[in-house]
């Protein structure tokens, strides 16, 4: 309900679990985690921090300031990080064919 003429309205967020670390802790040897991330400055940076915070073995980092790319559009821009130190980077190319790099290049 409408409590006011203004033409705005605030709305209170609370923060959730975070998933991603929980799963970090509690993965075994024989598991692979990827983790995913939408960067907009020090994309590296803070891929492969939260790479070694969340304990994972990959982190997409998708970049959110890439023209062609992102939410609302059918392309993405990604990064691979994995824990093996190697970086992959990727122009931006359909969601679809993301996907498929993220299978070809895991483990």
């Amino acid at each position: 309900k409408k409590t006011s003429d203004t033409d705005t309205m605030l709305l209170e967020l609370m923060k959730t679990k975070d998933i991603l670390a929980r799963l970090g802790e509690i993965k075994t040897d024989s598991q692979y985690l990827i983790g995913f991330a939408l960067e907009a400055k020090n994309e590296i940076e803070y891929g492969r921090g939260k790479l070694e915070k969340k304990n994972c073995d990959m982190i997409v980092v998708n970049s959110a300031n890439k023209t062609d790319s992102g939410f609302g559009g059918d392309n993405n821009t990604i990064t691979l990080l994995k824990k093996d130190g190697s970086l992959l980077k990727f122009e931006p190319q359909p969601k679809s064919k993301c996907a498929d790099i993220i299978f070809e290049k895991m483990g």
